[in-house]
């Protein structure tokens, strides 16, 4: 119960500012570094999974788009086995993912590895504050008594009996707290060395894993895809054939022409209509047709034009006094 006391009575003094706190530079430099390799291996792990994650998406989508194609050029004779090799291609895509998969949680287990060595290097750092809290107490209780001591032999008083051996017993207290500071103090600074000093050593397989599964799979599939290569100029060789084979049997189509062969088609039709009828013919004809002719009436018929339905009429009147041009 006194310990704890002690314990609580030093942490609240030195929040105050009333009791000083065992600081050591070089430790907390190397607890920095510590912290620096446990921020990067949690970014290592991250990046990973992200990995994994994104390229299952890729492949899900790539999967998807490879089926369609296969089943769009399914059944057609023209386009062979094109969406067979298209699809084939994706399913070695697919494979290199799953193995991807495979290695991804073999290297993320490791990586998870590495990483509860700070959980237990937390638990470490625990333990010695704690016991550097019992050390802080009894310096500073030791101090004062010595201290007290002093100043009792300096003005030559006798020491009381209570206070040598409140001494005595703070003092032999002070050593025990001192041996257990150290102890997990100096456990804390080997530790920092096994993780830091010693990095290369336990995260250089898994870098190297890491490379080696990104190299595996784009190699893989740069030689799933050179299958596919050819398959859009092959695809538009047969796709302009039948758009060909459409023009000549006479169906629409989105064929291109060359302007002379546009050309050509033009003059023809218009040479047509020019020896079918010359001017002079044609405007012998105008002169012997009726007017009532003309404008589609009988000959004899009134000339005044009456429309049968009223309401188009009205319409039409309507239409005739509104000024289009205002």
């Amino acid at each position: 119960m006194s310990s704890l006391f002690s314990i609580t009575k030093q942490k609240v003094l030195e929040r105050v500012g009333a009791a000083s706190k065992t600081v050591d530079s070089d430790f907390e430099r190397k607890k920095v570094a510590a912290n620096e390799v446990e921020a990067q291996a949690k970014a290592a792990l991250a990046a990973v999974s992200a990995f994994a994650k994104t390229l299952g998406a890729a492949d899900h989508a790539s999967s998807s788009l490879s089926n369609f194609v296969a089943q769009t050029y399914k059944n057609d004779t023209d386009y062979s086995d094109f969406g067979e090799v298209y699809q084939a291609a994706h399913k070695t895509m697919t494979l290199a993912y799953k193995e991807v998969e495979q290695q991804t949680l073999y290297i993320t287990s490791r990586l998870n590895d590495f990483l509860r060595n700070f959980d237990v290097l937390r638990e470490k750092l625990k333990e010695r504050d704690r016991v550097r809290v019992v050390y802080d107490h009894y310096v500073s209780k030791v101090v004062g008594l010595k201290e007290r001591k002093n100043s009792r032999l300096k003005h030559e008083e006798t020491q009381k009996t209570t206070e040598v051996e409140k001494l005595t017993r703070n003092n032999q207290k002070f050593q025990d707290a001192d041996r257990s500071f150290h102890m997990a103090h100096d456990d804390c600074l080997r530790e920092f060395t096994r993780l830091t000093q010693n990095r290369a050593e336990l995260l250089d397989p898994i870098l190297i894993d890491i490379m080696k599964l990104e190299v595996t799979y784009y190699t893989t599939c740069t030689g799933a895809l050179s299958s596919v290569q050819k398959l859009p100029a092959q695809i538009e060789e047969v796709h302009q054939k039948r758009l060909e084979a459409a023009h000549n049997e006479g169906y629409p189509s989105n064929t291109k022409y060359d302007d002379e062969q546009l050309n050509e088609s033009y003059c023809s039709e218009d040479d047509a209509l020019t020896n079918s009828s010359s001017p002079q013919q044609s405007k012998a004809q105008m002169d012997k047709t009726p007017a009532s002719a003309a404008d589609g009436r009988n000959e004899g018929e009134d000339d005044v034009f009456e429309l049968s339905n009223p309401e188009f009429a009205k319409q039409v009147d309507s239409a005739a006094d509104h000024d289009f041009l205002a």
